[in-house]
């Protein structure tokens, strides 16, 4: 500030030019560069004027997506759309709007507890009815693009209210519903610390190697013989209890471990089955595909080892976590021509688009564990996983049935010419896979 007073100086400058040159600097300083709108700074500014404040943070679903699709332009007009929406939406409960970084808005107005939820309810439905009128730039025309999108939001009247609504909003989105308001008996901030002490116990397992695999076989139901196993991670903790994948792989995915996790499974995989004859699977998540320090080290370590690539399948859940379908579909076309072979994971679980396994090109399709178990006592299974065996079949895509734990399921999966098993019923997942050696 004092070097701008002694250019202003030097300049000669009037007093009534430099009040209004210092007012436009601090209007700048409360100011998102991008939509206009009052910002964070502006923010916590702003709800020290409000005796009983309420709060709601807005978040676009999978804005990534939209970026990665229609490019880095068409995502900022968007935002700045999408906040002046708000802005007009809110204007009658004299609410203050703010962009508080990246796709989070939030709005900001004096107590109103008794009809929360209903304006809650009431602004995302406007916001997810409405249709965005974006104009982009294809060869030269510049053409409109209609996109609809859907948000999520944390609400929150307790302070500290951007880090109470943060919290709940996070909740909203793990637990796949809309909104959230947040309450204190919610105990978040113990949940919280649960997940601080977590990503403290999988940094200490990846520097003590408690990392480490367990295997689970793939029976081939022509032959009766075990044809493959599947990686799985499993993790030690500080007391040298097992922690299964269900619990730390979420967290870490939200942290920088999580790469180290998948080439640290990587790594071992390649130790465990490089003087073995045995086919082998790791599983991937969408993650770790669009990860560039991922696919260039499975990139290396195929070139480095191509006759364990000949009997590698990778494992990749086909799930709304893809988004860019082109950067998958490279990937898989890489490690294909490396040798590699393609499952898509837990197939019928929800998400599964047959048009897209077109597209993904896999060899295998495995049959998620929540039909099989069913197979044998449901009819409406029967059909869904019947149709799924029929048009792999078409495809020339071998199926494999997961979570066969009894002699009922393992009849019925066999009798509906499904082509390999995996499950309890075939075998627990064991440190002790003891593959064969190669023969010298």
């Amino acid at each position: 500030m004092a070097y701008l007073a002694f250019l202003l100086v030097k300049l000669d400058i009037n007093n009534e030019t430099l009040k209004a040159l210092k007012e436009d600097l601090s209007k700048r300083l409360i100011t998102d560069d991008l939509t206009g709108l009052p910002n964070r700074k502006a923010f916590f500014e702003a709800k020290q004027n409000y005796k009983e404040p309420t709060f709601i943070l807005i978040n676009i679903d999978n804005f990534k997506h939209i970026n990665d699709l229609y490019g880095s332009s068409t995502g900022d007009q968007l935002l700045i759309e999408l906040g002046q929406f708000i802005k007009e939406k809110v204007e009658k409960l004299n609410a203050e709007v703010f962009r508080l970084g990246a796709d989070d808005f939030g709005v900001l107005f004096e107590d109103r507890k008794d009809e929360l939820e209903k304006i809650v309810e009431s602004l995302i439905q406007e916001i997810e009815n409405n249709t965005f009128l974006l104009k982009i730039k294809k060869n030269n025309k510049v053409i409109l693009l209609e996109i609809s999108i859907n948000v999520s939001a944390g609400v929150s009247f307790i302070p500290p209210l951007l880090e109470t609504a943060d919290m709940v909003l996070k909740h909203a989105k793990e637990s796949r519903k809309k909104y959230l308001i947040y309450r204190e008996d919610m105990q978040l901030y113990r949940y919280i610390q649960q997940n601080l002490n977590l990503i403290d116990t999988i940094k200490n397992a990846l520097q003590n190697k408690k990392v480490f695999l367990v295997y689970q076989p793939i029976l081939d139901n022509r032959t009766g013989n075990i044809i493959e196993y599947e990686c799985l991670v499993r993790m030690k903790d500080q007391n040298e209890n097992i922690i299964s994948p269900a619990q730390f792989l979420p967290v870490a995915k939200e942290s920088k471990y999580y790469s180290k996790i998948t080439q640290e499974v990587i790594k071992q995989a390649f130790d465990k089955f490089k003087n073995t004859s045995v086919m082998f699977s790791i599983n991937l998540s969408a993650e770790d595909i669009t990860d560039k320090g991922i696919k260039e080290y499975i990139y290396e370590m195929l070139k480095k080892h191509p006759e364990i690539a000949e009997r590698l399948t990778f494992e990749i859940l086909e799930s709304e976590s893809i988004h860019n379908y082109e950067e998958v579909q490279e990937f898989i076309k890489n490690v294909k021509a490396a040798g590699v072979k393609i499952a898509i994971d837990d197939f019928g679980s929800g998400y599964s688009n047959f048009a897209r396994i077109v597209e993904l090109d896999p060899d295998f399709i495995k049959i998620d564990g929540s039909l099989i178990k069913k197979l044998p006592y449901d009819i409406y299974v029967q059909v869904v996983v019947s149709t799924i065996v029929d048009f792999s079949r078409k495809l020339g895509i071998k199926t494999v049935a997961e979570f066969v734990y009894n002699e009922d399921v393992f009849s019925t999966v066999k009798s509906m010419g499904i082509d390999y098993s995996q499950g309890y019923y075939i075998g627990k997942p064991s440190k002790e896979c003891c593959p064969p050696e190669k023969s010298s």
